[in-house]
């Protein structure tokens, strides 16, 4: 027998998207656990729960569907799926997880898949020499330095994710390319996490600039290593932020 849900519903607000606000609440409801697992859900029930159309119900559900929250079936109905059915590599997925009971962990999953990805890409990267990729990752940098000078956050955000996606555009796999959106809410999860600037070391900034001129003077092992820096310096600064949450 699934836990009883602790979730409660709120009406929807009549925004500019009612569905994206019935994922978003539904959504968050079932990765926190507030819906535990083998939950039943109806449209009916969801429909005057949410104040909202069978319609919009419906959509939020097939999204929900294909991130593995939920399962949909004839006769069997609408039911809060087991977490090895989740798709832990979307950017959704990943956000509301950091914002769930297990942050913690969350985070560490994020920064073994990081460790798992960004140094290799980086050793490509810097074996490749792509002209676009080596100035994306020059920029960038630049931009990230500028952004902590000028304390703007929102542009060393954007900074900080178009470096990364350099990097993982710059190695010439697609694979790894592919996975920038994840990559972008593993970034955006950190930052809502930081304190900024104070949070922002110096030598996080010099790390990144060390990088782009390693892929930039085709030296991939120490582009390799220096990634993996950057990875872990990270993780030590989100970690210690959200322990003194």
């Amino acid at each position: 027998m699934p836990a009883p849900p602790t979730w409660n519903p709120r009406p929807t607000t009549g925004g500019a998207s009612l569905h994206d606000e019935v994922v978003e609440q539904l959504g968050r409801a079932i990765v926190t656990g507030d819906l535990p697992a083998g939950t039943s859900l109806t449209i009916d029930e969801l429909t005057h729960d949410l104040g909202t159309s069978r319609g919009v119900i419906r959509e939020s559900l097939r999204v929900l569907q294909s991130k593995g929250l939920v399962s949909a079936r004839p006769r069997l109905g609408i039911s809060v799926q087991e977490t090895d059915t989740w798709r832990f590599l979307d950017a959704d997925v990943i956000r509301w997880r950091a914002d769930g009971p297990e942050q913690l962990g969350t985070i560490r999953d994020l920064v073994e898949f990081r460790l798992g990805v960004e140094p290799v890409a980086a050793y490509r990267a810097a074996e490749l020499q792509d002209p676009e990729a080596i100035q994306g990752l020059l920029d960038s940098a630049a931009l990230m330095r500028r952004a902590v000078q000028d304390r703007r956050k929102d542009h060393f955000v954007q900074a900080d994710i178009a470096f990364h996606g350099w990097v993982l555009r710059g190695s010439g796999n697609r694979i790894f390319a592919d996975l920038r959106t994840t990559l972008a809410a593993c970034l955006d999860v950190r930052s809502e996490l930081l304190t900024f600037p104070s949070d922002i070391s110096a030598d996080a900034i010099s790390l990144h600039e060390q990088l782009a001129e390693l892929v930039n003077s085709s030296e991939p092992q120490q582009a390799k290593d220096t990634a993996n820096r950057i990875v872990e310096a990270s993780y030590r600064e989100v970690r210690a932020a959200a322990e003194r949450r």
